[in-house]
């Protein structure tokens, strides 16, 4: 095993459980309680934000993303056709596409409503009384999305750990 095999598999399977693990917390445990906390959540999601969790996500993510092709690369020779035919290398290819969808939705559609909530949570303090009713609505209607695209999300990367999991043994 050469040096640069080892590296990237550490890399993937680390960040992997980190993305995994956040992912957990985030849809399992914060978004339940932010929905129970109401108007103040914004402060916690603004901090959130400062703390730098879209980068943390992204870069956790875009890490297991890239070494995932690496590894795939390697063990298909290069993605040579015939050894993609494997067993193996389509347990893997599924989970991949599992992963990459995952990453896709979690960026796209909870990542996108997260903008709209951290966003909307800023201003709520200085819109005029009349307007916060139809803001704190709109959040609320966000953060529920938000849980259900998140369990999509935190589904896909189960069935894809799984299927990594068992990838050589099948």
């Amino acid at each position: 095993m050469n040096t640069v095999f080892l590296t990237a598999r550490v890399f993937h399977i680390v960040c992997a459980a980190l993305w995994f693990g956040a992912i957990v917390l985030l849809s399992m445990f914060l978004m339940p309680v932010l929905q129970q906390v109401g108007p103040e959540s914004g402060k916690i999601m603004s901090g959130m934000e400062r703390r730098g969790l879209v980068i943390f996500m992204s870069s956790v993510a875009g890490i297991t993303i890239l070494t995932g092709f690496y590894l795939y690369w390697h063990l298909t020779g290069g993605f040579d056709h015939s050894m993609m035919g494997t067993t193996e290398a389509r347990v893997f290819g599924t989970g991949g596409i599992l992963g990459l969808t995952a990453l896709i939705i979690g960026a796209s559609v909870v990542g996108q409503r997260a903008k709209k909530v951290t966003a909307l949570g800023a201003k709520l303090a200085s819109m005029p009384e009349k307007d916060r009713p139809a803001a704190t609505a709109e959040i609320q209607r966000l953060r529920k999305k938000m849980v259900t695209w998140g369990h999509l999300v935190m589904g896909l990367m189960a069935i894809t750990i799984m299927l990594m999991s068992l990838g050589h043994y099948l």
